[in-house]
């Protein structure tokens, strides 16, 4: 278990070696600073308001030139965050940063999911005051109307009543002239401050809209990588897996070669053990042989000399072998003489 946990950190390590490697190419052919990074930190949405707020006003920018400062960015944040993990996993062998970043995303996509629901939310308020603002237009406009209709019945009436109608016309033209000079004047006064607040919304929207589209970049452009990353990953495990597969099988049939030859010079052993072992008994009994043939040897010399000895001491002469029956006589003869 030990072996395959420092396998799969070896691996890791060299893959995150080996991109840092490239980023690192990819820099100098550019001609990238060393010192551009890009740092993802969790910010809440009145904090990412608060910095488009505060925010300088940008030059404008070609779409080329915008995604190739994106790149190189998202280039610098990638190479940040692998030589981080790098150092972690090769220092600790844990990996808290790869964490802890995939605990921001989540906390950004839920904070967006929320951001969509108000900004729903206030679109419905919206839509609802929009309508109000028409029902409320639409009766003062009916007011008007109704107003006008009497002025022409008036003006019908005053027609039969000549002189008191002057001054009634007058007064009640006046009047109405006023009265619909107020109304037109709150309504402007109403349409005015609808406005305002729409053109609020709208600017609020344009930059929750902005900073939607900054999160779901910066997401979709991770989430490419990630998955690029996965795929080149579950790739390199399928193609390890292989090659250690037959490294297995070869390492299998190397130690079942080497456990048959084993077996073979453990027979061989044996059977040399055994003639050794009886070599050993042969030669203990050869020395047991030589031994007992020295013991003879020496007693049989010392009653040989006892007997040379006595033949000495009596004075039988020395010691001769017997002669054949047809010298018989002649010994006879020699010793008559003697």
């Amino acid at each position: 278990m030990n072996t395959n946990i420092h396998l799969a950190k070896a691996l890791v390590l060299n893959v995150l070696r080996e991109a840092l490697d490239k980023l690192a190419i990819l820099k100098y052919i550019n001609g990238w600073s060393e010192d551009d990074q890009t740092i993802v930190e969790y910010q809440t949405i009145e904090e990412q308001c608060n910095t488009i707020k505060n925010d300088d006003v940008i030059p404008p920018m070609s779409k080329d030139s915008v995604d190739l400062l994106d790149f190189r960015r998202d280039c610098s944040f990638i190479e940040s965050t692998i030589q981080k993990t790098y150092d972690e996993i090769a220092g600790k062998g844990t990996y808290g940063i790869l964490a802890a970043l995939s605990d921001v995303f989540t906390r950004l996509q839920n904070e967006e999911a929320q951001l969509l629901k108000e900004t729903h939310d206030k679109e419905l308020k919206y839509i609802n005051l929009h309508n109000c603002y028409y029902e409320e237009r639409d009766v003062y406009r009916k007011q008007i109307h109704e107003a006008m209709v009497q002025i022409g019945n008036l003006k019908d009436e005053i027609e039969d009543f000549m002189q008191e109608a002057d001054i009634k016309s007058n007064y009640l033209e006046k009047w109405m002239k006023s009265k619909s000079e107020m109304n037109c004047y709150e309504l402007r006064d109403k349409e005015r401050m609808i406005s305002e607040v729409i053109m609020d919304k709208r600017q609020e929207f344009v930059k929750e809209d902005r900073a939607h589209l900054e999160v779901a970049n910066i997401y979709n452009e991770t989430d490419l990588e990630l998955q690029k990353e996965i795929k080149k990953w579950k790739f390199r495990y399928e193609s390890d897996s292989a090659s250690l597969s037959k490294k297995i099988i070869n390492l299998r049939e190397a130690i079942a070669a080497q456990n048959k030859k084993t077996t073979d010079m453990l027979m061989k052993f044996k059977i040399r053990n055994d003639e050794i072992e009886a070599y050993e008994i042969h030669k203990e009994e050869q020395e047991k042989k030589r031994v007992e043939n020295k013991k003879k040897d020496k007693a049989a010399t010392k009653i040989q000399a006892w007997w040379r000895g006595v033949m000495v001491r009596k004075g039988f002469g020395k010691y001769k072998k017997k002669e054949k029956k047809k010298n018989k006589k002649k010994v006879e003869e020699k010793k008559r003489k003697v």
